[in-house]
């Protein structure tokens, strides 16, 4: 497995797995032009997950003045619990202690309990709830 760099480009090559993957999440269902926003520092931050070429994760993070964001991580179901998450979320801490952010925040839906019981083990804790989402920080 190896990870690189989000571009329009690959989006565009994946998109309809990348929405595919998507429809597992509770949740903000995420059309094309989601994915192809233009967000502060996306395609430097942004990452997908690749197996022999294949598709089998991204995270979608941007820049928000004094944290990075993580907007949407998602790995395919047949590829859970081997890895590449855990691989995208040591990248997005890296990526924002290099870049000297004081944290990294991302929401989750509240009954995603797998998503949140990783996030805790990384160290993210609980911020506020926002309908049927959680904030979710790691101060670093």
């Amino acid at each position: 497995m190896n990870l690189e760099h989000l571009t329009k480009e690959k989006i565009l090559f994946y998109i309809d797995k990348m929405i595919k993957m998507s429809a597992q999440l509770e949740g903000d269902y995420w059309t094309a032009e989601h994915y192809l926003s233009e967000l502060p520092e996306k395609w430097n931050l942004s990452y997908v997950a690749l197996e022999n070429n294949e598709l089998i994760g991204f995270m979608i993070v941007s820049d928000k003045g004094g944290a990075h964001h993580l907007h949407r991580i998602v790995i395919d179901q047949g590829h859970q619990k081997k890895g590449a998450g855990k691989e995208l979320l040591f990248k997005l801490i890296a990526n924002a202690k290099k870049s000297k952010k004081k944290d990294v925040t991302l929401k989750v839906h509240h009954t995603n309990f797998s998503a949140i019981e990783i996030y805790k083990h990384f160290g993210f804790t609980e911020v506020e709830r926002s309908g049927e989402n959680y904030l979710y920080k790691r101060i670093l």
